[in-house]
């Protein structure tokens, strides 16, 4: 029987929990993992952007890339993302944006050191930059080329509006509720 959980649980993380509890008397720290962090890991490149220019466009096949925006107002993050197909798999792009006073908090020590590497843009004070992600939505567009803008409307109402008056046509609203 043991040998017929280990198929599963090898490519399950949930899965490999249960087996190595209930199967294998090991006992895990943590509860159920929501990634299979092996396979995550497997997966992780360095990329530069600057490689990718253009690269949402359409292709003949038709499929295309996209950029998508969540925002937040404060204790939250907002990001800008653009996924981008790359024959069968996907390559991500995401800025991510945090205020100051959520990356500052006690307890924040991975938030000040993804910052201090660069890898979280600091909003200065306790609410988001919505100019600055604005800029950062067009930076992203202008250069990977996706033919769409997918966004939340919540807390995007104004942004959409800019938007739509550069990029025409673009823009998605795709709310953020059970149905969608």
């Amino acid at each position: 029987a043991c040998c017929q959980q280990a198929g599963p649980a090898k490519h399950s993380p949930s899965a490999r929990g249960t087996f190595l509890t209930k199967d294998l008397n090991v006992w895990t720290a943590a509860g159920a993992a929501a990634l299979d962090m092996d396979g995550w890991r497997k997966g992780e490149a360095s990329l530069d952007r600057r490689d990718f220019a253009g690269a949402a466009a359409p292709a003949e096949d038709g499929r295309g890339g996209c950029t998508a925006l969540d925002l937040a107002r404060q204790h939250d993050f907002s990001v800008v993302a653009t996924i981008l197909p790359q024959g069968d798999k996907l390559v991500g792009f995401f800025d991510v944006f945090a205020t100051q006073a959520t990356i500052e908090a006690e307890g924040a020590n991975a938030l000040r050191a993804w910052r201090d590497a660069g890898l979280i843009h600091q909003c200065d004070g306790y609410l988001m930059d919505f100019d600055a992600i604005e800029a950062c939505v067009r930076e992203h567009k202008d250069h990977f080329g996706a033919p769409e803008i997918a966004y939340d409307p919540h807390f995007a109402a104004q942004m959409a509006q800019n938007l739509e008056a550069q990029y025409p046509d673009a823009l998605v609203e795709v709310r953020n509720t059970p149905m969608t």
